[in-house]
């Protein structure tokens, strides 16, 4: 584990059904599912249940066990794969939850050839191309059906995450650029993201200040594109908790200018489809740049400077399906 490969995906423990369910950590589930991650070492545990969105599983499950989201492909086609697409309840309700709110999120991240019918992840907003569970029918599919889905009545901020786990991570990849180069943060400035990230999720954001900020954005700018991702996943909590980053400059940029330059949301975005695919790193990193833009709403500051760059912002994301293979963008 520690040494952060994938070595294989394990084994169903119990296939619920409609009618049993599985004990963890004193949650009942669907799904308990094996996951072996080094040879000789006890599997880890994997829950899921059927009206989970299976990226926001995934993405749990690798927090939760200080992993790179690097693997959230893996891990969520492997439950999509297993979970068989269980529908509890009588077969007259949804077979999905609400897209928009919550664990069951729209998080799309299964690749599809463009203009080929899927049952897997699609555009949840437009009918035919939503999501539908693998194994359920797809009678309900058209925009004319009832799919019991309400527009939401607020903005659906994302604050899930582990930020125990982001911090270790970002110390690891510290260490590693301290070695090549003089970009690394020194021990006062881990230090005070440390204690920042603490106060994450508490009532108060009195942790969250400019030195500590400034030190985080630091890191998601200037460092290796492959190392960023922990720095924008912390950034992204710390605007859903703190109006700080919206008012903080760096190297002359605002928040959304930041964020873009650190994400490449506004460079890699839209451009001519000529262009090889987006690598992994890249597209890891968009996703962790557009989550902190969306949840720059969380705060009437953050709502007003995203929507003096709508603009801006909408134009980038018209064209992010010309290069982007996951559809998690």
């Amino acid at each position: 584990q520690n040494e952060d490969r994938w070595y294989k995906i394990g084994q169903v423990v119990d296939a619920a059904g409609q009618t049993q369910k599985k004990m963890f950590d004193g949650k009942e589930y669907d799904y308990v599912f094996d996951v072996d991650i080094q040879e000789g070492v006890p599997p880890l545990k994997l829950p899921y249940n059927v009206t989970e969105n299976p990226y926001s599983a995934a993405q749990k499950f690798l927090e939760k066990n200080m992993m790179s989201l690097e693997h959230l492909d893996t891990v969520a086609n492997f439950i999509i794969k297993n979970a068989d697409g269980v529908q509890l309840g009588s077969s007259e309700q949804s077979s999905y939850a609400d897209p928009f709110t919550g664990g069951s999120r729209y998080v799309p991240g299964q690749s599809a050839t463009h203009g080929q019918a899927s049952s897997g992840y699609g555009d949840p907003f437009t009918g035919g191309n939503r999501y539908v569970p693998p194994g359920s029918s797809n009678s309900q599919a058209g925009m004319g059906a009832s799919s019991g889905y309400a527009p939401p009545s607020s903005y659906a901020i994302n604050k899930q995450g582990n930020a125990t786990a982001i911090v270790k991570k970002l110390c690891e990849f510290n260490d590693q650029v301290s070695q090549t180069s003089e970009l690394a943060l020194d021990a006062a400035q881990i230090k005070a993201i440390q204690e920042m990230a603490s106060e994450l999720g508490s009532n108060s954001d009195s942790g969250v200040n400019e030195a500590a900020y400034g030190a985080l954005l630091k890191s998601a700018v200037v460092w290796p594109k492959e190392k960023r991702f922990p720095a924008l996943d912390l950034i992204r909590l710390v605007v859903a908790n703190s109006s700080l980053p919206i008012t903080y400059t760096f190297n002359n940029q605002g928040f959304v200018g930041s964020i873009g330059q650190a994400s490449g949301f506004f460079t890699l975005l839209g451009e001519s489809s000529d262009k090889e695919a987006l690598s992994k790193e890249d597209e890891i990193n968009l996703m962790m740049g557009v989550r902190s833009l969306a949840n720059a709403l969380a705060n009437d500051d953050g709502a007003e400077t995203v929507w003096q760059s709508r603009k801006m912002i909408l134009d980038a994301l018209d064209g992010s399906w010309i290069r982007a293979t996951n559809k998690n963008l």
